[in-house]
C-alpha cells in the first residue's frame, strides 16, 4: 500500500474538526434543554402551594376566598420540621377554621408561633368553675375535627381576669386556669385517638391579659381558653 497523501491527511483532519464542532453544539443545546425542563418542573410544583397560601391569606385579611376548589395535594409549609397539615386536608382545615371564627365568643388569629383559637370562658365554663358546660361541645367538637387533619402540637392555655378568687377547690386564679386547660385537654383525649404527646395544658391565671383589666367588658374578654396550634401557619 502506498503512503497517504498530504492532501488526504488534511481532508481527514478537517472532517474530524467539523464533527467535533457539531458535538459541542449538540451538548450545549442538551444542557439548555435540561435547564429549561428543570425550571418548568420547579414552577409547576410550587403553584399549588402558592394558591393554598393565597387562599388562607385572603381569609385572614378579610378578602372573600375564590369559589374554585384549590388543589388538595401536598402540605402547607411550616417552620416546624416534621409537622404539617395532612395530605388532602387543605380544604377541610380552611372550612373548619372559617366556621369556628363565625361563632360568637371565638376569635382566630395567626401568630408568630402558630394558629391561635381564642374561646371565651362563657362558652365553656361557669364562673369560678373548671367543669365544662354541657353545650361546650358545640365549639370543642369543631376543634376535634381540626385535630384529625393535622399533626401539630396543641398548647391549651387557661386565662383568667385579675379578680382574686378563693374557693374550696381553687386557692387562686392560677389554679383555676390550670384546671380549665386540663378539662379541655381531657375532652380532646376522650373524643379522639390523638397522641397525648401532642397536647400541652398550661395555666397562666391573670398574667397574660388580652386587654387591661380596667372594666368588666375587658375582664370578660380576658377570661378565656386559648388553643395554639404550634407551627401551623395559614397565611
Amino acid at each position: 500500500m502506498g503512503k497517504p497523501s498530504i492532501k488526504g491527511i488534511n481532508k481527514f483532519k478537517k472532517q474530524k474538526e467539523e464533527q467535533a464542532g457539531d458535538e459541542w453544539r449538540i451538548a450545549y443545546i442538551d444542557m439548555l434543554t435540561n435547564i429549561l425542563i428543570f425550571f418548568i418542573m420547579a414552577f409547576s410544583l410550587s403553584v399549588a402551594d402558592v394558591e393554598k397560601l393565597k387562599m388562607f391569606g385572603d381569609f385572614f385579611s378579610g378578602t372573600p376566598p375564590k369559589s374554585e376548589v384549590p388543589p388538595e395535594t401536598g402540605n402547607v409549609p411550616t417552620d416546624k420540621p416534621g409537622a404539617s397539615i395532612k395530605k388532602s386536608s387543605i380544604v377541610p382545615i380552611f372550612n373548619i377554621v372559617k366556621k369556628v371564627s363565625t361563632i360568637e365568643g371565638v376569635s382566630v388569629s395567626q401568630g408568630a408561633e402558630g394558629l391561635h383559637i381564642n374561646i371565651s370562658e362563657q362558652l365553656l365554663f361557669d364562673s369560678g368553675s373548671a367543669k365544662l358546660k354541657s353545650d361546650a361541645s358545640k365549639v370543642l367538637n369543631k376543634i376535634v375535627d381540626m385535630l384529625a387533619h393535622t399533626d401539630f402540637k396543641i398548647r391549651i392555655e387557661g386565662h383568667t381576669d385579675d379578680v382574686p378568687i378563693h374557693t374550696s377547690l381553687y386557692a387562686n386564679n392560677w389554679e383555676l386556669s390550670i384546671a380549665r386547660s386540663i378539662s379541655v385537654m381531657k375532652y380532646f383525649k376522650n373524643k379522639t385517638d390523638i397522641d397525648p404527646g401532642r397536647l400541652i395544658a398550661i395555666g397562666y391565671g391573670e398574667t397574660k391579659p388580652l386587654y387591661p383589666n380596667i372594666s368588666e367588658k375587658n375582664r370578660s374578654l380576658n377570661r378565656r381558653v386559648e388553643l395554639v396550634f404550634i407551627g401551623l401557619k395559614l397565611n
